[in-house]
């Protein structure tokens, strides 16, 4: 097994047991957890990232790029999984919960003065639709995006991009920062 596969499972070990954590200590259920778990996991994702590359002995752009993407894949698919399965059968009511908070938001007296507010201030914009069009698209995008296989396909492509993105990011600077002090 290389190094990036096994960095990549453990980064995954380390983010499933938060998740587990906060699942057991009652955390999950605060409106704000997922976006605390995404920046924790994209954490766990850039140190995993900076520690394969950082290890990689071949001081080619190329193989560290490479080498950060294979732990980027691991990662991203085990937890993409993972959330899938969290969502579907270990907590089936925390996006259940969290559907009908953000349907009682778009409900909301703000909210309604928000949009109208901001209908007011673009009416070429917003010419064809009413407030009511708009707090139905909200409330039926709500119902689409907390979904379990939804769940997963956002989650798979947002942690490759970031790896993706962190990947060629830390490759970079490991050539710049090597190029630098081996002169």
């Amino acid at each position: 097994m290389s190094k990036s596969v096994k960095i990549g499972l453990a980064a995954v070990f380390i983010s499933i047991l938060f998740e587990i954590s906060t699942f057991y200590y009652g955390i999950h259920e605060n409106i704000n957890a997922s976006e605390i778990s995404f920046m924790f996991h994209s954490l766990i994702l850039i140190i995993s990232i900076s520690t394969t590359i950082i290890s990689i002995s071949k001081n080619e752009l190329i193989t560290q790029f490479k080498a950060g993407i294979k732990t980027t894949s691991i990662f991203a698919i085990f937890m993409s999984i993972f959330f899938f399965s969290y969502n579907k059968w270990i907590n089936p009511d925390y996006m259940e919960n969290r559907r009908k908070y953000l349907i009682e938001l778009t409900k909301a007296d703000l909210t309604k003065e928000n949009i109208k507010r901001e209908m007011d201030a673009n009416p070429k914009y917003y010419e064809s639709e009413s407030s009511e069009d708009l707090i139905d698209n909200q409330q039926e995008s709500i119902n689409t995006t907390r979904e379990p296989k939804v769940i997963f396909a956002l989650s798979l492509f947002s942690l490759m991009f970031l790896g993706m993105f962190f990947s060629l990011l830390i490759s970079l600077a490991n050539r710049f920062i090597q190029k630098r002090f081996n002169q």
